[in-house]
């Protein structure tokens, strides 16, 4: 236990730590450079930003979770073949080879059914996903194009805005996929 302790506060202050750091100076950078190109435009991108970022920890979650369910699913079918190779010969002293076969078939079968419910899940999850990205994208595009139409902004700081404030949005996410370490470590 205490190695393994040892070795996940290692880990947090090396690589997670510098990573939050570099998050932080991203984050003040983005919202420094967006206020100061265009103010309102700059509170519309805040706005949705919480959505952007819910979007990228939902994706990574999606992605994460399904790879681990599978890989037990798979292992149970994996011991059943095990088990038979290794005790070949009873299971054909016994005649027991059509009987191990459709056991292992059974637990194929289970995995397969779980893995096709998976992928329709995580489908549906990246097309929300996916959604709620492009649909903000649009919307900060159209409010950008009013105030281009109106004389409120330039097209050059609509994009410096836009992308200062939706990289920083994508950086905050992805330390939240850190927040199990830094649980770990307490």
């Amino acid at each position: 236990r205490l190695s393994t302790d040892a070795a996940q506060v290692r880990n947090m202050v090396g690589d997670a730590l510098s990573l939050v750091v570099q998050n932080i100076a991203t984050i003040v950078a983005g919202i420094v450079i967006s206020f100061t190109a265009n103010w309102e435009m700059s509170l519309m991108v805040l706005a949705i930003v919480p959505l952007l970022g819910l979007q990228n920890i939902i994706q990574i979650k999606f992605m994460q979770g399904f790879s681990a369910d599978a890989k037990v699913m798979y292992e149970e079918a994996s011991q059943v073949a095990n088990d038979a190779v290794s005790s070949i010969r009873t299971i054909a002293s016994f005649c027991a080879e059509d009987k191990v076969l459709n056991l292992y078939k059974e637990k194929c079968r289970v995995s397969l059914k779980a893995g096709v419910r998976q992928g329709i899940l995580s489908g549906l999850g990246l097309a929300f996903s996916n959604f709620v990205m492009f649909s903000s994208y649009a919307l900060c595009f159209w409010f950008g194009a009013k105030l281009i139409h109106e004389g409120k902004s330039t097209f050059k700081d609509v994009i410096r805005v836009f992308f200062a404030l939706t990289m920083s949005a994508m950086s905050v996410s992805q330390t939240a996929g850190l927040a199990p370490d830094i649980a770990k470590v307490k």
